[in-house]
């Protein structure tokens, strides 16, 4: 267990023989062993069913299943029907109504990480690791899990990892747990019976005690300022639970929780850019329908996506360019950019984000990273926008450069643009936002403004738990207070 960036997917690629150890020790079974390559760990008997999946989306299900270890002829040809039964093998331990031959791209999210589970227990494991192996399966498949890793554990003697954020999972199938902080060891625990001692647990993650007294949930919002943003009964296509949030105006409201609990997919949704399955959004009181990004931006919300070379810039174009494009492309305009105007636009830009060099006919893969989330930004300020999304928008950027985007954040906010800010770092939510929204499950299950607005209330929230009455909801698979 352990907070986003603790070290716990480092330390499995460590044992994975995906990453190089740069000190220590490694001991199996009692011999110091290195791991130089993932071959050399699967030679070992260690398997890992990766929380990015590790699958070829071109292939077929039993090809990737069996990719890596299959069974071949002397003369070189693979024996087809003999790995196409050992895939088949695989998944009917699953209990998994998957078609053998299907592509891995047309599965569900479900589907994939079953294939990525049948893939690793098809390699007979003698040390499983799984990260996060749950996250896309309901509550019927989580079951059937378990039910195999019991029996790899007491009829094959199979050592497992089992890497969760979801602590009803590790106290049902755990023995032991231990707690990463900051890439360090921090403390073990037994789980006795079912029964995890989650405060302690929670207290190692922070690093501080969380106290007793019952935390208010409401926050009330300012009154001298009218609802710039209204999203009701708000509904991901197969990421989250039904969404009510109100953003006033000028308001920098944060989205707080693990990885993986459909905070990036919320705002993806709000910028049109994935389905939505119902609900209806509102800005300064007018409905918007969002079929596509187009919808919202003329409707005023822009959005600095969490991938920023693969959504966010053309790398091949000039900073010009990029800082033009959103204008002219929403615009009637005639096929000729006017050279004054987008001079203007490119100054303005390069003078309120500080972007360095200060050449507007540079390539953007010639910036660094956080130059290139500064012309990220700056693209949408010609467009004065009403509400601003920032899918973790820090991830990867120098400290200065941070600094100097939050500043320009916080001055879009006095101007009265309101900001949705989901980060994965609670101490940028904390100092830039009024208001935490905390996400568990697809869910809002806490929301944190004042005192409450801790680091310690964070993660108690992140990890499903606002009072120590939390059980599991067989019904969705995720926990209810």
């Amino acid at each position: 267990l352990g907070a986003n960036g603790s070290g716990k997917s480092s330390m499995s690629k460590i044992l994975c023989g995906i990453h190089v150890p740069c000190d220590g020790t490694l001991l199996f079974n009692g011999n110091e062993v290195t791991i130089p390559s993932p071959r050399q760990a699967a030679e070992l008997g260690i398997v890992m069913v990766h929380q990015h999946l590790s699958l070829i989306p071109e292939l077929t299900v039993w090809e990737n299943i069996v990719l890596g270890q299959e069974a071949i002829r002397r003369s070189g040809f693979l024996k087809d029907k003999e790995n196409y039964g050992h895939a088949m093998e695989a998944l009917s331990r699953l209990d998994a109504h998957i078609h053998p031959d299907a592509l891995v791209k047309t599965l569900s999210p479900a589907d994939t990480q079953l294939v990525e589970i049948a893939k690793a227990l098809a390699q007979s494991p003698k040390i499983l690791i799984l990260d996060e192996p749950t996250a896309a399966l309901e509550i019927s498949q989580v079951n059937r899990l378990f039910e195999i890793l019991a029996t790899l554990r007491d009829r094959d003697k199979v050592s497992m990892i089992f890497i969760s954020h979801r602590m009803w999972e590790v106290a049902r199938i755990c023995d032991a747990v231990t707690v990463f902080r900051n890439g360090e060891t921090v403390g073990h625990l037994d789980v006795v019976e079912g029964r995890l001692d989650e405060r302690r647990v929670v207290a190692m993650i922070t690093g501080k005690e969380v106290a007793e007294a019952e935390h208010a949930q409401a926050c009330d919002l300012p009154t001298d300022a009218d609802i710039r943003l209204a999203v009701d009964q708000f509904v991901v296509s197969g990421r989250t639970h039904p969404l009510q949030i109100s953003v006033r105006r000028g308001e920098i409201v944060g989205i707080a929780g693990l990885n993986g609990q459909g905070q990036p997919e919320f705002l993806d949704a709000l910028a049109g850019h994935t389905r939505t399955l119902s609900g209806q959004v509102r800005i300064d009181g007018a409905p918007i329908r969002l079929r596509s990004p187009r919808d919202a931006i003329r409707a005023g919300m822009v959005m600095v996506p969490g991938d920023r070379q693969e959504q966010g810039v053309f790398l091949e174009h000039d900073i010009a360019s990029n800082l033009v494009y959103p204008l002219h492309g929403l615009k009637k305009r005639p096929f000729f950019l006017n050279r004054a105007e987008q001079r203007r636009i490119s100054n303005d830009a390069f003078d309120t984000m500080s972007i360095h060099p200060r050449d507007d006919s540079m390539k953007i893969r010639h910036l660094s990273g956080g130059n290139q989330q500064k012309v990220v930004v700056g693209k949408w300020l010609a467009l004065s926008p009403k509400v601003l999304l920032l899918s973790d928008p820090a991830k990867g950027v120098d400290v200065n450069a941070k600094e100097e985007m939050y500043q320009v954040v916080r001055e879009l906010a006095e101007g009265g643009t309101s900001v949705i800010l989901y980060a994965s770092d609670n101490e940028e939510l904390i100092r830039i936002c009024r208001r935490v929204l905390v996400m568990f499950e697809g869910r809002v299950v806490a929301e944190l403004c004042g005192d409450g607005l801790t680091d310690e209330w964070i993660v108690k929230a992140s990890l499903g738990r606002e009072d120590e009455t939390v059980q599991p909801d067989e019904r969705k698979g995720g926990v209810s207070a």
